[in-house]
């Protein structure tokens, strides 16, 4: 084969590309394996992993459309990475077209080949078709809760504890913290796995290589491992995974269109069957994670006025009972109650997380349709302390004065920091007790 110029098309961990078909995921419950190709999304990974059997799952992003190829390349983060780390964490194989034409496995790759596609960007080093994934246990039943407080109701004192503890609570727990506020920005075309790229003409010959049917998912349960081609989504992954055994899953990111890389081999990870912050979100219980999100509202103590608002949002990997107690033990001042706490199947955690209505059936998981367009523009910085109460205000102050962004906070800790820094290209893990994140976006229905 000459020396060309490739162009590849998997849809990324991108919200906008649109160009990946190999999306076949085969899942072998037995060895607690699959086989997931690089054009399959999230979503679909989650459904075929759940179709197998509802005890597993796989670690990876909430957002269904987004694609496996780019989500696993550039690591996978996910509501599960205090439980089970990134989706790279959980790749045990991978099939890898390189420069000379050769197709290649881990084996016959090599280590260091096979260490710099789980992470380091798939497209710079080969043609990933396929992944092998690890899925992993999940519990019957799960515990999500989405809590919303205002400065008026406390949120800086309560951001403040949760800063404390939320990366370094019980490890099934995940508590992410947003703030956002309405705007508009222009379209972008993504491509890799960023969350945006350029696109240009080639004034040499190349190959355009459509991954949309590089998705396949074959998934191991009995090894704890699937191969996943890197067209497959992360919601491909996921359903694959559950659809062989409910009790595992695989630590990767919330957006199930994401797309993986060529083909992989992942650890499946155990996940429970049901699931239901700055000083806590890192530290707590690994089952537990909990993400802040921060938006401008309306005052309700101040006509005219505007306030921020934070949402925390988390994921259980248990039930509502053994929730609310870690929750009052060490992060009280969110003052969670049993009403806010929704217990349900891993798999349906999934559909919560991407922001389904309650009751979507799961098949929708296999939908590479957005349910509404959004344009974002995103930036990411990695948080080593916690931000101390001034700066909180100084931010509030800067959001009601823009009006514009939306802040999400996702908290590290557990299986993040017992992975050493080397181990994978993606190498923001022990120093780190969190990652912060500023969007800006259009949202249209």
């Amino acid at each position: 084969m000459t020396m060309k110029e490739f162009l590849m098309c998997p849809v990324a961990h991108s919200f906008s590309s649109s160009c990946s078909t190999s999306e076949a995921i085969d899942v072998d419950v037995a060895n607690e394996v699959a086989w997931v190709q690089a054009g399959a999304t999230l979503g679909e990974v989650y459904y075929r992993i759940a179709e197998k059997s509802r005890a597993y799952g796989f670690p990876a992003g909430v957002c269904p459309t987004v694609g496996v190829g780019g989500h696993f390349s550039g690591g996978g983060y996910g509501n599960t990475m205090r439980k089970y780390g990134l989706s790279v964490d959980n790749i045990i194989d991978a099939k890898i077209v390189d420069v000379n034409g050769r197709l290649r496995d881990r084996k016959s790759m090599g280590e260091d080949l096979f260490w710099a596609i789980t992470g380091g960007g798939g497209s710079s080093f080969g043609v990933v078709l396929a992944y092998k994934i690890k899925i992993v246990r999940v519990p019957e039943m799960v515990t999500v809760f989405r809590v919303q407080r205002t400065v008026d109701q406390n949120a800086t004192d309560i951001l403040e504890q949760w800063q404390q503890v939320a990366y370094n609570i019980d490890d099934d727990l995940y508590i992410r913290t947003e703030m956002d506020v309405p705007s508009l920005c222009s379209t972008i075309r993504s491509g890799g796995h960023d969350y945006e790229g350029v696109s240009y003409v080639s004034g040499s010959p190349f190959f355009l290589l459509d991954m949309f049917n590089l998705r396949a998912i074959d998934v191991d349960v009995a090894n704890e491992v699937a191969w996943v081609q890197a067209g497959a989504t992360l919601g491909e992954v996921y359903y694959r995974i559950a659809e062989k055994s409910r009790a595992y899953g695989f630590p990767a990111g919330v957006a199930p269109t994401v797309v993986l890389v060529v083909i992989s081999v992942v650890e499946i990870v155990r996940v429970p069957e049901s699931v239901v912050w700055q000083q806590v979100a890192y530290n707590i219980d690994d089952d537990l994670y909990i993400r802040t999100e921060m938006d401008v509202v309306s005052s309700t103590t101040r006509i005219g006025e505007k306030t921020v608002r934070t949402t925390f949002l988390a994921l259980f990997l248990g039930g509502s009972k053994r929730l609310l107690s870690i929750m009052n033990a060490s992060f009280p001042k969110l003052g969670l109650l049993r009403s806010d706490c929704i217990e349900m199947s891993w798999l349906e955690s999934v559909l919560f997380w991407a922001d389904f209505p309650l009751g979507t059936p799961a098949d929708a998981l296999l939908s590479r349709t957005p349910q509404s367009l959004t344009y974002l523009k995103i930036k990411s910085d990695y948080v080593q302390n916690p931000i101390p109460r001034d700066g909180l205000e100084g931010m509030w102050k800067k959001m009601v004065e823009l009006q514009v962004p939306l802040l999400s906070f996702n908290p590290f800790g557990g299986k993040m920091w017992e992975i050493p820094s080397t181990h994978k290209p993606s190498h923001n893990r022990a120093e780190q007790i969190g990652m912060k994140m500023v969007k800006k976006q259009r949202i249209i229905t």
